[in-house]
């Protein structure tokens, strides 16, 4: 009898303990704020793991729709947007801050005090850069280094770190098959078409076709110039191009269909403007080997 009571008594006090044991549920029901589970972040609200956008403090946080994990190291583009957010390593989103994409191709983007991708022109730390419009290609990166059409205008940017040049003068890029060059304003904008710079002429190309230096025979508006390899016009001189024996004018166009008297010789210019030899000119003289006419 005496042991069945003490039975009796020890069931009824851990039915007792039992019910003052709170479920799981009732503590979760309690629980706010951050839990790690094998090694992903989730964060509770009233006992349940919150989804999409989260406020912890000062921070931002996106928790993913299906796993409830929180975001590390991803992009969330923006609702109906090409433009897109960040999410750091310790899960904050970016703000203010620049970020290397170490895609195929590693590119850098900028991210707002409101946390989307810059676009377009934007002043970060007293420089200016120009990182691409959805109308491009969406990426929204900085531009990279070089000249790059804007609008109507060719900016240059620099290889050091895809800021916009701001110091007038000549800037370059080397590529597989030479160096071109550019000479910039100091807004920034390429020159294009004729500039003359410490006293010599150079002809820049077309806003269109990238301002870029002209080099060796071009023709403008009718006229053909010639340019060294260095970019200056050449004027008063003989030119060789091509195993072609040219002659520019004091203007710097090359003598085209006419006869020109130099260091004691006549000599005739085809409507090439190549210098005539071992033949006849329209108006019936014979030439040599080197031009001359033959008497």
């Amino acid at each position: 009898m005496i042991k069945l009571k003490k039975l009796i008594a020890a069931a009824l006090t851990c039915t007792a303990l039992f019910m003052c044991v709170p479920s799981t549920a009732a503590f979760a029901a309690k629980y706010n704020g951050w839990e790690q589970t094998d090694g992903k972040w989730y964060f509770y609200k009233n006992g349940e793991a919150q989804t999409g956008w989260v406020q912890d403090g000062s921070k931002w946080y996106y928790m993913d729709p299906e796993t409830k994990e929180m975001y590390t190291n991803r992009t969330l583009y923006a609702e109906n947007s090409d433009r897109c957010y960040y999410f750091g390593s310790d899960g904050a989103m970016v703000r203010n801050k620049w970020v290397l994409h170490d895609n195929d191709i590693p590119f850098y983007r900028y991210y707002e005090s409101s946390g989307l991708c810059a676009t377009g022109w934007k002043k970060v730390s007293g420089k200016w850069y120009y990182f691409m419009p959805e109308s491009y290609d969406g990426y929204y990166y900085a531009v990279p280094y070089g000249p790059f059409r804007i609008g109507s205008e060719v900016y240059f940017f620099k290889q050091s770190d895809q800021s916009l040049v701001s110091r007038k003068g000549w800037y370059s890029v080397k590529v597989y098959d030479g160096t071109y060059w550019w000479y910039v304003n100091s807004n920034g904008t390429c020159c294009s078409g004729w500039k003359k710079i410490s006293g010599k002429w150079y002809y820049f190309a077309p806003k269109s076709d990238g301002c870029v230096m002209t080099t060796g025979k071009l023709t403008i508006d009718d006229k053909m110039y010639y340019f060294t390899g260095s970019g200056t016009l050449v004027m008063n001189n003989w030119v060789q191009n091509k195993g072609k024996w040219y002659y520019a004018s004091g203007d710097g166009s090359l003598l085209v269909s006419q006869w020109k008297y130099t260091g004691g010789y006549w000599y005739y210019f085809g409507n090439d403007g190549a210098m005539m030899h071992d033949c006849t000119t329209p108006d019936n003289y014979q030439l040599d080997s080197d031009g001359h006419i033959i008497k």
